[in-house]
């Protein structure tokens, strides 16, 4: 029906068909079509990453004050923590050995436990610094405030773990710190293992996530994919040029007295003709 029949069409009748198209169609089915087609071109905004310089540039130069952060910045990134998992920590779920400290999260926000080590020595000896000032404190919670060089018995609360990552991004002098929010760990260490090959098994292992969906958008645009698929679509107009460049070999040819020598890594053509002469 076209608008101008639509208008010629008595009000009552109108009325009606609408009434009628009200009640084949859900009111539920009606708001999830409004509600999609106002999310077209919708871009969630996601919490900035520390790059690998900035993790080393921080562990390495930041003061004792910032002990906390430090050994947050390492668990978070070693574990994928989220905040409310660096909250309720406790120093039992901690088990501190000579060359690795093996941590347990035993619920987490799928209602599910994690386990994950930390091997880098430079990190381990951070996080004993951290213990050794905190043993003689009376507190089951392992993130404590320090206060002159001291830890305290006053833990830290849910929004002062989540601020963490923005006062690293305001000591290491980073753009747009209100943009490192308390998500901030668990994204750069998805980050940091997809940049490196990580594939989604091993990001859902790391994050304790039971979707692909999540590990997938890491997969897909971690650099590391990215530079994959760049080189193969170099090597897409001569395959055989890109696999024969690969492989450096020298042939040597002799018949009659006459010596050829052919490096194959030149990706040359070579047509030999012998003829037989009697």
């Amino acid at each position: 029906m076209s608008d101008s029949e639509f208008e010629c069409t008595p009000p009552e009748v109108r009325v009606a068909a609408e009434r009628a198209t009200e009640g084949i169609i859900p009111e539920k089915s009606r708001e999830r079509h409004f509600l999609k087609g106002k999310n077209v071109g919708y871009q969630a905004k996601k919490s900035s990453v520390f790059s690998e310089a900035d993790i080393d540039t921080f562990l390495n130069n930041a003061p004792i004050e910032y002990l906390p952060q430090k050994v947050a910045l390492i668990i978070g990134i070693s574990g994928a923590c989220r905040c409310d998992e660096l909250l309720k920590m406790k120093i039992s779920d901690l088990d501190i050995l000579e060359n690795r400290i093996i941590i347990v999260i035993p619920v987490t926000k799928t209602y599910s436990s994690r386990t994950f080590v930390i091997t880098k020595s430079e990190w381990i000896n951070i996080i004993k610094q951290y213990c050794d000032l905190r043993n003689n404190i009376d507190s089951d919670r392992f993130f404590l405030q320090i206060r002159f060089g001291k830890i305290t018995r006053q833990p830290f609360g849910h929004n002062a773990i989540g601020s963490f990552p923005k006062k690293i991004a305001t000591y290491l002098k980073l753009e747009n710190v209100n943009r490192f929010t308390g998500h901030c760990f668990r994204r750069t260490s998805a980050t940091l293992l997809a940049n490196t090959g990580g594939d989604i098994l091993q990001l859902k292992k790391l994050g304790g996530w039971k979707s692909n969906t999540v590990a997938e958008g890491y997969v897909e645009n971690s650099l590391h994919g990215q530079i994959k698929i760049a080189n193969m679509l170099s090597h897409v107009e001569n395959p055989e040029t890109s696999a024969s460049s690969s492989i450096s070999e020298t042939h040597n040819f002799e018949q009659h007295g006459l010596t050829l020598t052919v490096n194959s890594n030149h990706n040359s053509n070579v047509t030999i003709n012998i003829y037989n002469s009697k």
